[in-house]
């Protein structure tokens, strides 16, 4: 989800939420397991062209066991802002931003739940703005969304973002489920990358379908230099906002190669809209 803009004559409507709701369950060992990963994002326009956002992701992991072998932790916030600019058939959206490390996985019992809970959010979103979820580190994310809308009313958006991601603290546990060439987290800086196309084509008057290919760069001290994914969201045009439905399946290693991930994440929500 990106903020939009108010058009030029709706600046009453200067705040907005939006949410994605992601779910996977996983069966494995006689065990089943249901993880419900909830991001919230706020928004408010200063100016038409200029807006400011906050978005926090949670995490709830349950199996089989019932309440007893579950556990419910907090993502990275990130507070962002944002530089919209329309030039004709464009439009143009800047963010740079900046994350909060709260994520953490501990040594223990508790820190294998917490860092499936982890994984599995990150699989369930392609690792899409991953950041968000990586455990024991900050980042400023910078972000370039470019869009084109076609003569009868479809959308080309590129999506392309470039963050530097910094550990602040040691820790033996693998925050996800990357395989790595050595034991545990550099705490230099990593350069992360993402890139995404999609296009929005209008079915009717209050529906659009939005189909979507993804890739994104991982840590350069894992053996697997990417991770690519392809989805298709339904959206929903209300007098309330816009709603939606979604399906995301990972194309390659590490998720789609690896036994007991989840190659297929499934989302719903609101769209942020101003």
């Amino acid at each position: 989800m990106a903020p939009v803009a108010p058009d030029e004559g709706d600046l009453d409507r200067r705040y907005s939420l939006g949410a994605t709701l992601s779910n996977s369950i996983a069966t494995e060992d006689n065990s089943t397991s249901w993880v419900s990963s909830p991001l919230l994002e706020g928004a408010y326009a200063v100016h038409r062209r200029i807006l400011v956002s906050l978005a926090l992701g949670f995490g709830w992991l349950v199996d089989n066991q019932g309440l007893g072998e579950s556990t419910f932790r907090a993502g990275n916030p990130q507070l962002s802002g944002h530089y919209h600019a329309p030039y004709g058939s464009w439009n143009f959206d800047i963010e740079l931003g900046v994350t909060a490390p709260l994520a953490h996985v501990p040594l223990g019992l508790d820190g294998r739940l917490y860092a499936q809970l982890y994984n599995r959010t990150l699989a369930m979103g392609g690792m899409w703005n991953q950041w968000l979820w990586l455990t024991d580190h900050m980042a400023v994310p910078a972000m370039l969304r470019a869009s084109y809308t076609l003569p009868h009313g479809e959308v080309l958006v590129l999506e392309v973002a470039e963050a530097m991601v910094i550990g602040v603290r040691g820790s033996n546990q693998t925050p996800y489920f990357l395989r790595f060439r050595e034991s545990g987290i550099s705490l230099g800086p990593d350069m992360l990358n993402q890139v995404a196309l999609e296009a929005r084509i209008p079915i009717g008057p209050r529906f659009v379908l939005v189909p979507r290919v993804q890739t994104v760069q991982l840590p350069r001290a894992s053996i697997d230099g990417r991770q690519s994914a392809a989805a298709l969201r339904g959206i929903l045009v209300t007098k309330h906002g816009r709603f939606f439905l979604g399906v995301l399946v990972n194309l390659d290693e590490p998720i789609a190669a690896q036994g007991g991930i989840e190659r297929w994440g499934f989302h719903l929500g609101k769209e942020i809209d101003l």
